[in-house]
């Protein structure tokens, strides 16, 4: 199987589970919407915002350097496995006590769901670490049923809760359940591509040392889009940031699909570059093509639709996520671009520049929603998140030229 055949094969069977999931996921959503509104949608939003940004971190950051680390190095792979694994479920743990002290300070409404969803996302977070052995081997599509059966049992067991009249902290009691079963599945899934132990693993301060510019990443990735629910929430209230959460929806699914590409690109095009360069640029310019194309259909289609999508899926009384949503598809593209560039830049091990796009693309749209989110709410909002996407886009061309332009150097200088 050809290295392209390869990732496309992985990336297409996890957009097939993702999409059966986020249909599934959807359906939790526009119950929840129907039954207690904008508001009501809002604070869930905010919920998971909140939690994400405190376990996103431990949770991506170790796994993503183990990927990188792994699939450059079968010895290293071994060695940094059991601190990893350790230093995620310490990270996350620390996270959790962060965030029950945090909800302290929060109204009645608002810390009993923040905590309720938080439970279900420390175990989510913690089952990243071990979708790692997957991406290691080029075997995610292997796993990717794992989240049609966490989003699964959302939709089922709180959708049905939510048509029987149960109140929204009920409603959300399934999170920790199908968060707990989630991790279960992915642990006992991924044993039989976890490393063999060795005699001496790295130490835990060597492994969180060399793990740190991965953090740095993470960091600054983790609150990109996070940032506008929990902003509007601060700014313009919980059913402003409903509406937006209805708009982003949509746009969010398209994103994490097209993030499946860089998921399985990642491991191939780190193993291209140190055996192949020229195959390696190659590979690169075919991935961007094909995310190029998907997105911008799908950004067109999502123009076009908009009104029907949301009163179909919301009703009228999200009509105001319209424009939204119409904003959001030109994020959509840029984005979609934008990881596929540094996706390319942590496959030449550029890490550093892979932090500095995301950093400008949440500095920007962190500025922008300070500016327009006071005025004009959700669509200061959209306005902000694709102000960013776009500085981000044009930094990731800028760092990539020059990556590509010293790999062309280098090889010059071999055939020399």
């Amino acid at each position: 199987m050809g290295k392209l055949t390869r990732v496309l094969w992985n990336a297409a069977s996890l957009v097939l589970f993702r999409i059966g999931a986020d249909a599934a996921l959807l359906l939790f959503y526009l119950l929840l919407s129907r039954r207690f509104g904008a508001h009501g949608l809002g604070l869930y939003a905010y919920g998971m915002a909140l939690s994400g940004l405190a376990f996103a971190l431990p949770g991506y950051g170790f796994a993503t350097f183990l990927i990188r680390a792994g699939s450059a190095s079968d010895q290293a792979y071994r060695e940094l496995w059991p601190p990893l694994r350790r230093l995620a479920i310490y990270g996350l743990l620390a996270a959790a006590l962060l965030i029950v002290l945090s909800a302290s300070w929060l109204p009645a409404e608002e810390r009993l769901a923040l905590l309720i969803i938080a439970a279900g996302q420390f175990f989510y977070f913690a089952a990243e670490i071990y979708r790692a052995p997957f991406s290691v081997a080029e075997r995610i599509g292997g796993i990717a049923h794992a989240e049609l059966i966490y989003k699964g049992l959302i939709a089922a067991v709180g959708g049905s809760l939510l048509l029987l009249g149960a109140g929204l902290p009920v409603a959300l009691g399934i999170f920790p359940l199908a968060g707990l079963s989630y991790l279960l599945f992915v642990v006992r899934a991924s044993r039989p591509l976890q490393p063999a132990r060795v005699e001496r693993p790295v130490t835990l301060g060597a492994a969180f040392r060399a793990s740190l510019p991965f953090f740095a990443t993470v960091i600054v990735e983790t609150p990109m889009y996070r940032q506008y629910p929990v902003l509007l929430v601060w700014f313009s209230g919980a059913a402003t940031s409903g509406v937006f959460g209805a708009a982003f929806k949509p746009v969010e699914a398209g994103l994490l699909c097209l993030g499946y590409l860089n998921v399985a690109l990642l491991p191939t095009l780190t193993r291209a570059g140190a055996a192949d360069r020229r195959g390696h640029g190659r590979l690169f310019f075919q991935s961007l093509l094909i995310v190029a194309v998907t997105s911008m259909t799908g950004a067109a289609l999502g123009v076009w639709l908009a009104p029907q999508f949301v009163d179909m899926l919301f009703g009228p009384r999200f009509a105001g996520a319209i424009p939204v949503l119409r904003i959001l598809c030109l994020a959509l593209v840029l984005a979609s671009l934008k990881e596929v560039m540094i996706t390319g830049l942590g496959a030449f091990n550029r890490i550093n520049s892979w932090t500095a796009v995301q950093a400008v693309t949440l500095g920007t749209g962190f500025a922008g929603a300070l500016s327009l989110v006071p005025c004009f709410g959700a669509i200061g909002a959209a306005l902000a998140l694709c102000g960013g996407e776009f500085a981000g886009c044009a930094t990731a061309a800028v760092c990539l030229r020059v990556a590509f332009a010293a790999e062309a150097g280098v090889l010059v200088e071999r055939e020399s």
